[in-house]
């Protein structure tokens, strides 16, 4: 392994200890989706507060975070009430740059301006080639990517030289957009657009395969400070399976959106998909239950685990200078880089090898339920205790200044 490479794994492995050292004492400590620490509210910071914390509740309607706010027994303020310490927008609704730049150093809120720089397809696949051409090794986590039109010429030059020795598959994504919109496949580079903004990627054609169907997961990452830069892999998420049985690509089916995208918002429409409140049936399954799964049949989901924080680290990596420079702009009076944080869905997939590979990272994920009580149960959990994390931070905060 290269000197790079060795620092680089240090680094993300310092990153996340950091994160992990937000954790001070065993009596504050208490389990979080079972794979993650939190740090719960210490009852000497506690008797601290002046007055329960209060909480802006006025751009959302997602029920798993008003029943997580009411199970914290958050008071939440008036909609037009600027005295709080929290404000949660749901993120789709983003604040605009004038109300960052007016909280208070005391009041925290549920967005940081700069993730659109791994939040855009466009940006994610130029920021993380950046970091392939200066480290060489370890950000090998993402399929060959283009960016277009710049990148149209290269990647042309490219299918032809596949097509050539086999028939390799390629993936068209927008660079904004979500819910699988737009997403289509293609063999032939005269099929390439010729002026639409767009990714072009090799597509996986190898996927790990549960019970003959495609999945994806759907991993959530809370980031509570910029600088520096602390991170935290929730310890559960969705698994979202296609709806129709796994064929390797061909010209026949390359259309077939059931089968190749695992998209929830696409694959809900199918005749073969099924909603289920269990955790391992359906079309839609935990994080949990699958490394379950994947141990008993022999897999080493601890190993796959690692590889997983190894890239949601690194992710965040790419994104930390752009995080900090849009930190200090919209929140000049905050001395303190902990004064925002955002909850970010980020989509991996796993090969037949075993290997983790980022799909893309998603700025506002839905925490909208679906009917499932299983994907109520983990968006609940997810939301609780991120804002028993901020919590703590603000206990903190007062604690010091009394």
């Amino acid at each position: 392994m290269s000197r790079n490479a060795l620092i680089l794994r240090s680094c993300a492995a310092r990153t996340l200890k950091l994160a992990l050292r937000s954790v001070p004492t065993a009596e504050q400590r208490r389990s979080v989706g079972g794979m993650m620490e939190a740090t719960a509210v210490d009852q000497d910071a506690k008797k601290a507060r002046p007055r329960p914390m209060r909480i802006n509740m006025n751009a959302t309607k997602c029920y798993a975070v008003w029943s997580a706010v009411d199970e914290l027994k958050l008071q939440v303020v008036e909609d037009d009430t600027v005295e709080c310490d929290i404000y949660w927008f749901d993120v789709a609704k983003s604040a605009p740059i004038e109300w960052h730049t007016s909280l208070t150093p005391d009041q925290i809120i549920n967005q940081l301006y700069g993730t659109e720089v791994i939040g855009r397809k466009d940006s994610l696949a130029r920021n993380i080639q950046s970091m392939q051409e200066t480290w060489k090794e370890g950000f090998d986590f993402t399929p060959r990517t283009w960016v277009l039109p710049s990148g149209r010429a290269s990647l042309v030059e490219a299918m032809r030289g596949a097509a050539a020795c086999s028939h390799k598959t390629f993936i068209v994504k927008p660079s904004l957009g979500g819910k699988g919109e737009g997403i289509r496949l293609l063999m032939s580079p005269e099929l390439v657009p010729q002026r639409e903004q767009i990714i072009v990627q090799e597509y996986i054609e190898k996927p790990l395969l549960m019970e003959g169907f495609k999945f994806d997961l759907r991993l959530y990452v809370l980031v509570t400070s910029c600088s520096p830069l602390r991170v935290f892999l929730y310890g559960d998420g969705l698994v979202r399976l296609s709806t129709v049985p796994y064929l390797p690509p061909v010209k026949d089916n390359l259309d077939d959106v059931y089968m190749h995208l695992t998209n929830y918002s696409i694959n809900r429409h199918s005749a073969g998909f099924k909603e289920c409140d269990d955790p391992d049936k359906g079309s839609k399954r935990s994080v949990k239950f699958l490394m379950n799964w994947m141990e008993t049949r022999g897999y080493k989901a601890a190993d796959v685990w690692k590889q997983i924080e190894d890239v949601m680290v690194k992710t965040l990596i790419v994104a930390q200078p752009h995080l900090q420079e849009a930190y200090s702009k919209t929140r000049p009076s905050a001395t303190r880089g902990d004064k925002s944080f955002q909850i970010l869905g980020c989509d991996v997939l796993i090969d037949e090898n075993l290997k983790v590979w980022l799909l893309e990272v998603n700025r506002s994920p839905s925490f909208a339920s679906s009917m499932s009580k299983m994907d109520f149960h983990i968006k609940h959990g997810l939301v609780k205790d991120a804002l028993q994390m901020v919590l703590a931070r603000l206990d903190e905060m007062y604690s010091i200044r009394t």
